[in-house]
């Protein structure tokens, strides 16, 4: 066969599945509403994070999810493998969802679970691929990505900054344990699970790209503000769509966001500051499987003819 006619066949396949490629995933993302299922405490409860998600995922030209929401204050990630195993209708069974027939599970742990100050190697990264498991086998929910909700460091008047033995040397230093371990949590459950299911939404790492600022705390130096919320809720549905934030005007949010002007484009230039490795969605994979076959095919032949 001809070298030009190879190529232009090559071509046409690439071009092909290029096209199938493009239309699976705004087919998944722009017309076909997603179904989230949230589990945490405070962290998730403050200024109603799930919420602004859907929101924010609207704003962005997206059909706004479906959500459901299990969430308790104070408690950790075996709390909810707890609630899931006690009353899965509450959650992955709930009929709003379709009855476990959720795309994404959200996962935010206990705000010290993840450090030193508790037992990240033998609870927190363990607990992690234990409910990601547990969700991912409910028959309808076993193609679910996991996506692990990244807490931040205390705010530096914090006491765990303080005293003759602090916890931590400052924010950078706590932040450093939390996101170490939020990594090793989403390597574990992919590993378990034999693919890339999970990641991380790293909203702590946005609050350290803040500067740990004020702005982005309640007066406790522990939880949330309204401004630190939205952050939160940002980075996270910039995990799940895999979209930038910073396009989305303050006019398509500033209703119910609560924020400035001003804040708004801080608040998105902090989100898309941070690195977001995505999960490809189950309709998307075979498209990327017959892309990678179609190159090893190419390179397949060009060995031969040498």
């Amino acid at each position: 066969m001809p070298p030009f006619t190879q190529l232009v066949r090559l071509n046409v396949c690439v071009f092909s599945l290029l096209f199938t490629f493009a239309a699976a995933t705004n087919q998944s993302f722009a017309e076909d509403p997603l179904n989230l299922l949230f589990f945490g405490n405070s962290f998730t409860i403050g200024d109603n994070v799930p919420n602004a998600v859907g929101r924010i995922a609207e704003a962005d030209g997206k059909a706004r999810p479906t959500i459901v929401a299990d969430l308790a204050g104070g408690q950790d990630l075996d709390y909810h493998i707890g609630q899931v195993n006690s009353a899965p209708q509450n959650n992955v069974l709930s009929s709003a969802i379709g009855a476990g027939q959720f795309d994404f599970a959200i996962l935010q742990g206990y705000s010290t679970e993840a450090t030193h100050l508790q037992s990240p190697a033998t609870d927190f990264i363990p607990d992690a691929v234990a409910m990601s498991n547990l969700l991912r086998s409910f028959p309808t929910a076993s193609d679910a990505g996991i996506i692990l909700f990244e807490t931040w460091a205390r705010e530096a008047p914090h006491s765990f900054y303080s005293g003759t033995n602090p916890s931590f040397a400052n924010p950078a230093a706590m932040q450093a344990e939390i996101r170490d371990n939020y990594a090793l949590a989403s390597e574990a459950i992919n590993q378990a699970i034999g693919q890339s299911v999970a990641e991380v939404a790293p909203v702590g790492d946005a609050f350290e790209q803040g500067g740990f600022d004020g702005f982005l705390y309640a007066s406790d130096n522990y939880h949330a503000s309204r401004q630190g919320s939205r952050l939160a809720s940002l980075v996270i549905y910039r995990s799940i769509y895999n979209e930038n934030v910073g396009d989305i005007s303050y006019d398509s949010v500033s209703s119910w966001a609560n924020v400035s002007s001003s804040e708004w484009s801080t608040l998105t230039s902090l989100a898309d500051s941070v690195q977001i490795t995505a999960i490809p969605e189950p309709s998307i994979v075979a498209p990327l499987m017959l892309l990678s076959s179609c190159c090893l095919l190419k390179r397949k032949r060009k060995t031969t003819a040498v």
